[in-house]
């Protein structure tokens, strides 16, 4: 009886390390808001072209109003040019997080005025 005691726990102790070790890893959950586009999304400027139109992302199609072009630093809605009403993207006058881009009659004004660099699209006039 006495070496049954220390063959049981050895016993209870196996079984256990054993339970433990069988245990399927936990299957690694994505982090929150980090779910794969099932389509590509585009910049839409919408069917409007008025001034203060926010631009939107949507699905990417052949639309017009989804095709830009820079031209002069200026980042225009294709189908405007040569109009006499070009349509810009415009940053407003602010120039602090969470400024919306809007639409905006191309005018010679800095808000305006884009530049590409290393991939990003940067208002001209924040750079040093």
């Amino acid at each position: 009886m006495l070496l049954a005691r220390p063959l049981l726990a050895s016993a209870v102790a196996v079984v256990a390390v054993s339970a433990v070790t069988a245990l399927p890893a936990a299957a690694s959950m994505p982090a929150t808001n980090t779910a794969l586009a099932a389509t590509p999304m585009c910049i839409d400027a919408t069917n409007a072209r008025t001034n203060g139109t926010q631009i939107h992302l949507w699905q990417c199609a052949d639309h017009t109003n989804q095709r830009f072009v820079i031209d002069n630093g200026q980042i225009k809605v294709k189908d405007t040019i040569g109009t006499s009403r070009e349509v810009c993207l415009d940053a407003t006058n602010d120039r602090v997080n969470g400024t919306r881009v809007h639409l905006w009659q191309c005018a010679d004004h800095t808000n305006q005025r884009f530049v590409i660099d290393e991939g990003h699209i940067k208002v001209k006039d924040t750079l040093a």
